[in-house]
C-alpha cells in the first residue's frame, strides 16, 4: 500500500493561486458577456422609448420679448372622429381646437386667441405644404376595436402669455376704494390695489364725506322726465357710499391707463367646464422700488396678523 506525501505549504499556496487566477478569469469572461449583450440591446431600448413618447406642445423657452403675443407652432396628437373621417381637418378643429379659443391652456402657459394653418400629419410638428402643392394624404393609427382614430394636428397659434414687468394698458371700468379694476385688449381683467396707485391720487367720496360728481351723460338730447328722475337717484346713490379715483389735478381717472403687470391667476377648465377658464392680470402704477416697499409693508403686516391670531388662539388657562 502506498501512502501520500502531506503536501506543503508552498504546493497548497500555489494551488489556491490557480484556482484564484481561473476564478478571475471566469468572472472577467462572464462580465464581458453582460457588457456585450448590454451594448447590443441599449439601442433598442432608445429607440423604444424615443417613439413611445407623445409630446403635445413643445417646450416653451423663458421670452424675454415686451410684447405679451406670441405665435407658436404646435402639435396635438388627438382622436378623430368617425364623423369627420369625410373633412378630417374641419372635424378636428370643431371638436378639438376651436373649445381652446379664450380659454387658458397650461401646457402653452397662455390664453389661446386664434389658430392658423391647420394641417394633419403622422409626425408632429409637420411643415405647411407649399400653396402650389396637392395635398398629400396622411395616415391615422386605429387600434382594435375603438372606433376614433389618432393622429397628429398642427397648428399656427396665437397666445397672450403675460409676463412680471410687461407694461400694458386697459381701460378704466370700475372705481373701488379698495382698487381700480381695468378690462385690458377688451377681454382680460386687471385689478390695481390702492396701496399701488399713484401717490398723489385720491378717493373722493363714500367715506370722506365729499360729494362725487355724477357720471358724464352719453347722451346729447333732453331725457324723458322719468330718466332725469333715474339720473338724480342715482347721483343720490352715489353720493350716499360710492365714489372715485381723482388724480393730481383733480380729475376723474377714467380712460385708457398704462399699469405694469405684477403678476396673474389662471384656471383652467375642463370638459364642458370651459367657460370657467379665465385668466385675470394683477397690476401696479408705482416704480419698482416703491412697489418693493409696499411689498414689505404687506409682508410685515401679514406676519404680524399672524402673531396676533396665534396669541388670540391660545387657551385660557
Amino acid at each position: 500500500m502506498f501512502k501520500s506525501k502531506p503536501r506543503s505549504k508552498e504546493d497548497k499556496k500555489s494551488k489556491e493561486h490557480k484556482k484564484s487566477k481561473k476564478r478571475k478569469e471566469r468572472s472577467e469572461a462572464v462580465d464581458a458577456d453582460a457588457d456585450a449583450d448590454t451594448a447590443a440591446r441599449s439601442p433598442t431600448k432608445k429607440r423604444k422609448s424615443k417613439h413611445s413618447s407623445k409630446n403635445t406642445a413643445p417646450a416653451i423657452e423663458d421670452d424675454v420679448s415686451e410684447s405679451p403675443f406670441h405665435l407658436q407652432t404646435i402639435s396635438l396628437y388627438l382622436p378623430l372622429s368617425p364623423v369627420a373621417m369625410r373633412n378630417p381637418v374641419t372635424g378636428l378643429c370643431a371638436e378639438h381646437l376651436s373649445p381652446l379659443l379664450l380659454t387658458y391652456y397650461p401646457p402653452l402657459r397662455g390664453t389661446i386667441l386664434s389658430y392658423d394653418n391647420v394641417r394633419v400629419s403622422e409626425s408632429p410638428l409637420a411643415p405647411p405644404a407649399p400653396s402650389n402643392a396637392a395635398p398629400s394624404p396622411a395616415l391615422a393609427r386605429s387600434v382594435d376595436e375603438y372606433a376614433v382614430c389618432m393622429i397628429w394636428v398642427t397648428a399656427d397659434v396665437l397666445i397672450f402669455r403675460p409676463r412680471k414687468g410687461v407694461r400694458l394698458t386697459g381701460a378704466v371700468n370700475l372705481h373701488s376704494q379698495s382698487h381700480l379694476s381695468l378690462l385690458c385688449f377688451n377681454l382680460f381683467n386687471v385689478s390695481i390695489p390702492a396701496a399701488r396707485l399713484p401717490r398723489e391720487w385720491t378717493w373722493v367720496g363714500g367715506d370722506d364725506g365729499r360729494t362725487p360728481e355724477p357720471e358724464p351723460e352719453l347722451q346729447t338730447h333732453t331725457p324723458p322726465p322719468s330718466a332725469q328722475g333715474d339720473g338724480k337717484n342715482a347721483a343720490r346713490k352715489m353720493a350716499a357710499g360710492d365714489g372715485f379715483w381723482v388724480d393730481a389735478d383733480g380729475k376723474r381717472v377714467d380712460g385708457m391707463i398704462t399699469f405694469t403687470v405684477r403678476d396673474f391667476e389662471a384656471a383652467a377648465g375642463s370638459g364642458t367646464d370651459r367657460e370657467k377658464s379665465y385668466i385675470g392680470l394683477k397690476g401696479t402704477m408705482l416704480s419698482p422700488e416703491d412697489d418693493e416697499a409696499v411689498d414689505q409693508k404687506d409682508a410685515e403686516r401679514g406676519t404680524r396678523g399672524l402673531r396676533n391670531g396665534q396669541l388670540a388662539s391660545r387657551p385660557r388657562r
